[in-house]
């Protein structure tokens, strides 16, 4: 972790299971093409390609740096050949993908940057 991505909160952890309950429920026998929006340290995206190994990921930010964690990330997990990575701002990074996507996860930043001087330690 670096300065450029957040730290996954516990909230995180259960957007996770949520959306791993619905990827069940899709297309079991088909592997699934997996949107995380504003991948960050790449948690999520992650998450998901070690729990559905067959699934193809698409992991996008907007920030440059926060990708290369979140590369660094899968690689550490050994899915990062099942991740693609791609900078840009939400949607357009992943424009040429006409086929769409079976799910999108997104847990963007959602305070304010006015706000985080009031926050707790752990949460700031």
């Amino acid at each position: 972790m670096t300065r450029d991505v957040l730290i996954p909160r516990p909230e995180t952890e259960r957007l996770i299971e949520v959306a791993l309950l619905r990827a069940a429920h899709l297309h079991p026998h088909v592997p699934l093409r997996v949107l995380d929006l504003g991948t960050g340290s790449g948690a999520i995206a992650v998450s998901m390609a070690k729990e559905l190994p067959l699934a193809r990921i698409y992991a996008t930010d907007l920030v440059p740096s926060a990708l290369a964690i979140a590369r660094q990330n899968a690689t550490l997990h050994g899915v990062a050949d099942r991740i693609t990575f791609r900078c840009g701002d939400l949607f357009a990074a992943v424009a040429d993908q006409m086929n769409g996507f079976d799910l999108i996860v997104a847990n963007p930043p959602y305070i304010r940057r006015a706000e985080i001087a009031t926050l707790s330690a752990e949460v700031r």
